[in-house]
């Protein structure tokens, strides 16, 4: 399944299952990506008048994507998947995944919170963290 597809899968998967937190995680997940978006576009070449797979366009758009997940998986308490924390990794490394395929027979998970730090803006993470994770 290519990365854009799956990434699709797990936002949709996390916004179904959200209950009553599905509004804050909608307005967390716009807040993250146009952040991302800004301060992503600033550091290479992007071009919104590019087509999709202009590259430097593309990375913005998967840093983003991938950024609003690990966010949106922190603020459900849940694990992250293997292959988002390896997509994570890679950005926070300075690499971009590119389109990675995701690996369906990985099932194992992984949490890790401080890596969040490496790429969001200081100022958006003092927000998240007064979004409550509880009802």
């Amino acid at each position: 399944m290519p990365l854009g597809s799956w990434q699709q899968e797990l936002y949709d998967g996390l916004l179904a299952s959200a209950g009553d937190k599905a509004t804050k995680l909608k307005e967390l997940w716009d807040e993250v990506l146009q952040e991302v978006l800004q301060t992503a576009s600033e550091s290479v070449p992007y071009d919104a008048n590019q087509d999709t797979w202009h590259a430097p366009t593309a990375a913005v758009w998967f840093a983003a994507w991938t950024a609003a997940l690990v966010v949106s998986h922190l603020f459900l308490s849940r694990p992250l998947p293997v292959d988002l924390l390896t997509q994570w990794r890679w950005f926070v490394e300075g690499r971009w995944p590119c389109a990675k395929l995701h690996e369906q027979k990985k099932k194992q998970t992984g949490f890790c919170s401080g890596i969040v730090r490496a790429f969001l803006p200081e100022a958006l993470l003092r927000k998240w963290k007064k979004t409550p994770t509880s009802s």
